[in-house]
C-alpha cells in the first residue's frame, strides 16, 4: 500500500514468470480486503490478473476476494478497476463468475453508479455474447429509456449498443432496446444525455446499431411484436433520429486503460 513500492512490486509482476512471482498474490490474499479497495494496492491485483491469471495462487485470489462480491467491489472507487480487469483480462471461468454476481445483485444499481458504469461498459466489451444478451434483458427490465437518460447508466447502453456481439438472443434484446428508443426520440432528444450532437449517446449508439446490422445484411428491420404498432418504422425513418449516429466516441468511450491513471491504478 505505499506510495511508491507499489510500482516495485508491479514490475516484478510484469518481467518475472508467474511460477517467480506467485509469492505476491499468496501474501496479498492475508489482507486481499484491504488491498484491493486500497488506493494503491489495486495496481498490484490489476498486474496480477493481467500478467499471471492463469497462476493458481492469482486464480484463487480472484475466486475467493474478487468474483464472490464482484456487485459490491464494482461501486468501490477504486476496487472497480479490479473487476473490470477481471472481464478483459480473467479466465473464462472468472469472466462468468463476474458476470453472474453482477446479474445476481442488480446490474441496473452497478450501471447507475458512478464507479460501476465503468465495469457494465467492460461487460459489454470483453464478456460472451449470450451473458451480454441476459445482461441487456436485465436493463431492459425497468425502462430502458430512464436508464438511457440517466447520468452514469446511458454509458453502459451506449457500450450495450455498440456491441459487437452476434448471437440471436442478444439481437432479440438489442432490437427492443432499439425500438423503445425510437418510440421515445424526443425524449431523449430533450435531455442531455441523449440530446443530437453529443458523441457517446444511446440516441446516437441506437442508430448506429441500426445501420451496422443494415450492413449485416439484416435489414435494419425491427421486429413489429417489439414495439407498438407504426411506432418502429416512424422513429427509425425519422431523418433526425437517424442524424444523430455520427459515431464520435468521447473520451469516457476509449478503453478502460485511458483512466488508469497515476493516482489510481496505473
Amino acid at each position: 500500500e505505499s506510495k511508491h513500492a507499489n510500482f516495485v512490486l508491479a514490475k516484478t509482476v510484469e518481467v518475472l514468470p508467474p511460477e517467480q512471482s506467485a509469492f505476491i498474490a499468496e501474501e496479498i490474499l492475508a489482507f486481499a480486503w484491504c488491498a484491493v479497495r486500497h488506493q494503491y494496492g489495486c495496481r498490484i491485483f490489476c498486474r496480477l490478473i493481467e500478467h499471471t491469471s492463469t497462476h493458481p495462487a492469482t486464480a484463487r485470489l480472484i475466486e475467493r476476494e474478487v468474483a464472490r462480491v464482484a456487485s459490491e467491489l464494482s461501486r468501490h472507487e477504486y476496487a472497480h478497476y479490479v473487476v473490470a480487469h477481471v472481464l478483459e483480462h480473467g479466465l473464462p471461468e472468472h469472466k462468468r463468475a463476474v458476470v453472474a454476481s453482477l446479474l445476481n445483485e442488480q446490474l441496473v444499481r452497478v450501471a447507475q453508479n458512478r464507479y460501476g458504469r465503468f465495469v457494465a461498459e467492460a461487460l459489454f466489451m470483453h464478456a460472451s455474447a449470450e451473458e451480454q444478451a441476459v445482461a441487456v434483458r436485465v436493463l431492459r427490465r425497468p425502462d430502458i429509456v430512464e436508464l438511457a437518460v440517466h447520468p452514469n447508466a446511458h454509458t453502459a447502453i451506449v457500450a450495450a449498443l455498440r456491441s459487437k456481439a452476434t448471437c440471436q438472443d442478444f439481437e432479440r434484446e438489442i432490437e427492443g432496446a432499439i425500438s423503445a428508443f425510437a418510440v421515445a426520440s424526443s425524449r431523449l432528444e430533450a435531455n442531455k444525455f441523449g440530446a443530437p450532437g453529443r458523441g457517446g449517446t444511446p440516441r446516437a449508439a441506437a442508430a448506429s446499431a441500426v445501420r451496422r446490422r443494415r450492413r449485416r445484411g439484416a435489414g435494419g428491420v425491427i421486429a413489429p411484436s417489439l414495439c407498438a404498432p407504426g411506432q418502429c418504422a416512424v422513429g427509425l425513418a425519422n431523418p433526425e433520429f437517424v442524424w444523430a449516429a455520427k459515431d464520435r466516441i468521447s473520451p469516457i468511450h476509449r478503453g478502460l486503460d485511458a483512466r488508469l491513471t497515476p493516482r489510481t491504478c496505473e
